[in-house]
């Protein structure tokens, strides 16, 4: 695992991961702009304000506003990160496979249209996860990362493999692959996860994750 985690970061400066990282960072500025004006519509309308001795008056709904921006960026990252991989996906994969694995010839591609509708299921289902694991976190209290790195690590590994190895074996024989393989790919997924909660760390992450599972199945593969 740690190899191929080496490899995926090893090739950062491939130009195609590149494009991908810029379309990345387009997705994710555009998510964040639209937060925080939502943010500062909703402290406009509420219009709180404290008094602080020496200091004067200070609005109360902007900073909850900002710290709100900060704290959903984290939490909306991996499943936004999860929507530019499926959408992504091919790009990565393919880069990839074209310098490490050419013998094994080019995947089946997804598809822009097919990349999204994938995408997006994963993205729902990560954001469903996390918000009911909401209370998880609250109970965890300083555990709370660990809670949150081992519960995104388990949803990500299950479902980049599942994409990345459906190049090849389709999405059925891809899945039961997956289960012969679940901790390692638990395990992988947990480090994926955890640039994910590093601004600026985890534009890069989504394609260092697929990357990394891409060298993961053709590993695997190669072993039989």
């Amino acid at each position: 695992m740690l190899g191929d985690i080496a490899r995926a970061l090893a090739q950062a400066g491939d130009p195609r991961f590149l494009v991908v990282l810029a379309k990345g960072v387009v997705v994710s500025v555009l998510a964040l702009l639209a937060l925080v004006a939502a943010a500062g519509w909703a402290a406009a309308q509420a219009g709180w304000e404290v008094a602080i001795p020496w200091i004067g008056q200070i609005d109360l709904g902007a900073g909850l506003a900002i710290g709100g921006v900060i704290l959903a960026s984290i939490f909306l990252m991996v499943p936004v990160a999860a929507l530019c991989v499926g959408v992504f996906l091919d790009d990565v994969a393919a880069a990839v496979e074209a310098r490490h694995y050419p013998a094994a010839g080019p995947g089946r591609a997804l598809g822009f249209f097919a990349g999204l509708g994938e995408a997006a299921r994963v993205a729902a289902a990560i954001l469903v996860l996390n918000t009911l694991g909401l209370a998880a976190y609250l109970v965890a209290g300083p555990l709370a990362p660990l809670v949150f790195w081992a519960l995104n690590g388990f949803l990500i590994g299950r479902e980049y493999f599942v994409l990345v190895a459906a190049r090849h074996l389709g999405a059925e024989a891809a899945r039961m692959s997956r289960r012969r393989h679940a901790l390692s790919i638990w395990a992988l997924g947990t480090a994926v996860a955890i640039p994910l909660t590093i601004p600026v760390v985890n534009l890069f992450a989504p394609i260092f994750g697929v990357a990394a599972f891409t060298h993961f199945y053709h590993r695997r593969a190669l072993r039989g």
